[in-house]
């Protein structure tokens, strides 16, 4: 069994309670979490409960692209296709060619100048 970390807070239980509970468990589900309200003597609990290792495996898995690269204009981007080439420039950026010419072609049809 996984050791879960616990976190626990008293509410005053609605209606509603059982679908947002359920909305925040598939929330939770991306990272081994797991919701639930507990009846306890008179009082009513929303339990959180999560798994530290798998929420620092997603909280660290480097997708995207890289810190340096997140304020490109449209023109710098072109200009580092033009100077490197098209996969030095997409390895570069941290990202797919595919996904490179993808992201300059929706700048272009949202009319932006930030890629």
């Amino acid at each position: 069994m996984y050791d879960l970390n616990v976190l626990i807070f008293d509410i005053n239980k609605t209606a509603e309670d059982e679908e947002q509970v359920k909305t925040l468990n598939n929330l939770l589900s991306l990272f081994g979490g797991k919701a639930e309200i507990k009846n306890t003597f008179d009082r009513n609990q929303l339990v959180l409960s999560y798994d530290e290792e798998k929420l620092k495996k997603w909280k660290t898995r480097n997708a995207g692209r890289t810190s340096n690269y997140y304020n490109l204009s449209v023109k710098e981007v072109r200009e580092m296709i033009n100077t490197l080439g098209a996969e030095q420039a997409a390895t570069k950026l941290g990202m797919t060619k595919q996904g490179m010419y993808k992201r300059l072609k929706r700048c272009l049809e949202i009319n932006t100048e930030r890629f």
